[in-house]
């Protein structure tokens, strides 16, 4: 069930950033003025950076992905436009010849020294700054394909006084249109009961749609799905998945936090933490075709202790599962089960691993008490979201690298610990990075967002998407002068 992009305009603050803005750049909604320019003539090239760059290089590709012209791009957060002259230098040198199939690829360099916070919550009429004012930010979800006109939009979902659905960010964190107060967002065509919650994200495995899902209300619980496809070059839809599958058929309405999609074969599958008023605390896998759960292949394949609270669920690119428990009898940890166990688990698998099974098992050092999200960086780095409850705090955690088979640690603090200094209201707080490892937290209970870069020298190359190639044409002269007596 799908309503089309409503522009609705809230009052919203705008974000704040800080003066020495550190994220790692990257450009993002490439586009040119001209498809068949003339050789010699050239287009103009406009982009969007996240963030500014030291230097920015602009590289025209021909067909074989063979570089045939290069030169510097402008360097600024936000919207960025270059004018290029049809030559290999863009300074009036030799011109590219004409031909097919011409691709922009735009390269941001910069060097980070340590992990920097360089979006810090918001200014304005929330008073100590609320991002959203009047809604609350459940999760967010960074497309990765930079081929798909899409590349370059940050989904966050978000449900408050019957307004359920998701708002739609460029990277810069402004709304699609540059413009700040005006939002783009995405009715979910569903009822507009308080009750009903847009929870989780998560990119689907072409790096383009996104998989959402939410509670429909106490009484009934999670049993809505969507896929919100990119395809058309924009986020416009959202299919409704069957209402009667069997993804979240428990009828003690279950609180369904987080939830991840990938690719296991020739499958695309979900998995999904389930926790419900009658204390059923249970991992769930299930199939997903043409955007619908499979009917007849959901089941719960793990179950913890009834006292615990599951906070969240992802996979690495190995396909190993973590998930993250944030109290009770099982502690608050991360824990990680190998691809061997969970990916052969079919719909007839029933509770086939318990806690015990896990590879990995974490735990945090006191008073770090509460963990909430876990999640692995392009970096090959896994990362958790821990809070102290008593003192009203958070932190982000290296946990360590997914290349590591075993881990049955105690991590440290300050060691351990690459951010800190703000403070989250707990359940729904997730981790969430984009492709170059920048990573978003927000948090619906204050309505706060955050965003942090990790350290390093960083040059990030994005090719335009597909619909911007070009092909240079030639112009044909007129016919000399003659003597036609």
């Amino acid at each position: 069930m799908c309503k089309s992009l409503l522009r609705i305009t809230l009052f919203i603050a705008f974000l704040a950033v800080s003066a020495t803005s550190l994220a790692v750049p990257y450009a993002s909604f490439i586009r040119v003025s001209s498809t068949n320019p003339a050789e010699g003539v050239g287009l103009d090239i406009s982009y969007v950076l996240n963030d500014a760059a030291d230097s920015v290089t602009i590289d025209i590709l021909d067909s074989g992905s063979g570089v045939v012209a290069t030169f510097a791009g402008t360097a600024t957060r936000g919207d960025n436009s270059v004018s290029w002259d049809g030559t290999v230098d863009n300074a009036g040198g030799t011109a590219v010849a004409a031909g097919d199939n011409y691709a922009v690829r735009i390269t941001a360099d910069k060097n980070i020294s340590d992990w920097t916070e360089y979006i810090e919550r918001a200014s304005g009429s929330g008073g100590s700054g609320q991002v959203f004012s009047g809604f609350s930010p459940n999760d967010t979800a960074v497309p990765t394909d930079t081929s798909s006109d899409v590349f370059g939009t940050v989904l966050v979902s978000t449900s408050w006084n019957g307004v359920n659905g998701i708002i739609q960010f460029r990277t810069d964190l402004l709304t699609l249109d540059g413009v700040d107060g005006t939002v783009d967002f995405l009715d979910c065509g569903i009822t507009t009961s308080v009750n009903y919650a847009v929870w989780n994200l998560d990119v689907m495995p072409n790096g383009r749609d996104v998989y959402a899902n939410g509670e429909e209300g106490v009484a009934e619980g999670g049993k809505e799905h969507w896929i919100v496809d990119g395809s058309g070059g924009s986020f416009t839809e959202m299919t409704e998945a069957d209402p009667n599958d069997d993804v979240s058929s428990y009828s003690s309405g279950p609180w369904f936090w987080g939830c991840c999609i990938v690719q296991e074969g020739t499958k695309t599958v979900g998995y999904g933490a389930h926790n419900t008023l009658a204390f059923d605390r249970k991992i769930r896998k299930w199939e997903i075709q043409n955007g619908l759960a499979v009917p007849g292949s959901a089941t719960d394949f793990l179950s913890i202790d009834s006292s615990s609270v599951m906070s969240g669920v992802e996979t690495d690119p190995d396909g190993n599962l973590y998930f993250t428990v944030e109290s009770g009898g099982d502690g608050s940890r991360v824990y990680r089960f190998d691809a061997v166990d969970v990916q052969p688990i079919s719909a007839s698998a029933g509770i086939v691993l318990t806690t015990a099974d896990a590879s990995w098992v974490v735990d945090f050092p006191a008073p770090w008490d509460e963990v909430l999200s876990a999640n692995v960086s392009p970096d090959g780095n896994v990362y958790a979201l821990v809070n102290d409850d008593v003192a009203d705090a958070a932190a982000i955690f290296l946990v360590g690298p997914a290349s590591t088979a075993s881990l049955v640690k105690t991590l440290t603090a300050p060691t351990d610990i690459v951010a800190d200094g703000f403070t989250v209201d707990g359940k729904y707080t997730c981790l969430t990075f984009d492709l170059f490892g920048n990573l978003y937290v927000h948090d619906r209970g204050i309505e706060y967002f955050w965003a942090w870069s990790p350290p390093g020298n960083f040059s990030s190359p994005v090719d335009a998407p597909a619909s911007q190639e070009f092909d240079i044409v030639t112009v044909t002269g007129l016919p000399e002068w003659s003597d036609y007596r």
